[in-house]
C-alpha cells in the first residue's frame, strides 16, 4: 500500500471510508486503529482522512489484534462463491445458446482434405 499509493517524498490523504471497504474492516474505528498502529496519521474529524506517507510507515514490534470480519463473513453466507468473487450477480452465460456446427477434417475417406500451410 505504501509503495503503491504515495509519492517518493510526499503525503497521500485518502478517506478511511474507502480503506475500510478495501480491506473488509468491520467499521472505521477498526481500520483507524490499524493504520495508527503502522504510524500513518489518521485525522479525527467528520469524515476521517488517512494521512500515508512513506517516512511515517512502520513495522509494529507486537502485531496488531486479529479478529474476525463477523458482518463481512455473513453476509456472504447465502450467496453463490461466483457472486462473491465478482461482487455482484453473474451476467447470463453467454455459450450456453452458443451452437457450435460440427466440422471434420476428414471426409468418407481416412485422410487428411484440407490446407497444411
Amino acid at each position: 500500500m505504501v509503495h503503491g499509493f504515495t509519492t517518493a517524498n510526499g503525503v497521500t490523504q485518502f478517506p478511511i471510508a474507502r480503506w475500510t471497504t478495501l480491506l473488509g474492516f468491520e467499521d472505521m474505528d477498526a481500520c483507524a486503529h490499524f493504520f495508527g498502529s503502522h504510524g500513518f496519521v489518521v485525522s479525527d474529524d467528520r469524515s476521517p482522512i488517512i494521512n500515508l506517507s512513506r517516512r511515517s510507515f512502520y513495522h509494529p514490534e507486537e502485531v496488531p489484534a486479529i479478529s474476525r470480519a463477523r458482518n463481512l463473513v455473513e453476509s456472504k453466507r447465502g450467496v453463490a462463491w461466483s457472486e462473491v468473487i465478482n461482487g455482484e450477480p453473474l451476467p447470463p452465460n453467454p455459450y450456453t445458446y452458443y451452437k457450435v456446427s460440427q466440422v471434420s477434417s476428414l471426409m468418407s475417406f481416412p485422410s487428411f482434405y484440407g490446407c497444411i500451410c
